[in-house]
């Protein structure tokens, strides 16, 4: 049987712009690298010192990574975000990532944005809640996932 740690990781598309990253073909501004992962510059940063944490391994998107590696990646992204506080002045830090395109993830390479906060930077997160019409529908939401879990 496969678990999520033991299933092989897909073949990585030619075209991959991180594995192009990763493999060092393309140039980046790194900040940090080490046998499974790299830390980079984002290009298209929203504040001062955005940074992007990517598995050199191809794993599309976060639902598909093994869970040592998906460990690795969240401890190095905190480790970036308090580097980021300490070094850049940071007054908070988001360490966001998108899984598939409708969640608005460009790149189908798993990254994690660590995203340096600062009182005059000007950047909004657009995040208006939608409160359940149904008091009941956040239970009955809950058990479907709960029973979905594996």
């Amino acid at each position: 049987m496969n678990t999520p740690d033991s299933v092989p990781a897909p073949a990585a598309p030619a075209d991959c712009l991180f594995c192009k990253i990763a493999s060092g073909a393309i140039p980046s501004a790194k900040v940090f690298e080490d046998d499974q992962c790299l830390v980079f510059m984002d290009i298209g940063p929203l504040t001062h010192g955005h940074a992007l944490v990517i598995p050199k391994q191809h794993v599309r998107a976060i639902t598909e990574a093994p869970l040592d590696l998906a460990s690795h990646l969240l401890d190095i992204a905190q480790r970036v975000a308090r580097a980021q506080v300490a070094a850049l002045g940071a007054k908070g830090v988001n360490i966001v990532t998108n899984d598939g395109e409708l969640a608005g993830q460009t790149v189908p390479h798993l990254h994690f944005h660590v995203i340096p906060q600062y009182p005059d930077d000007q950047h909004v997160w657009n995040w208006e809640p939608h409160p359940y019409a149904d008091p009941v529908h956040a239970p009955v939401l809950a058990a479907a996932l709960a029973g979905a879990m594996p």
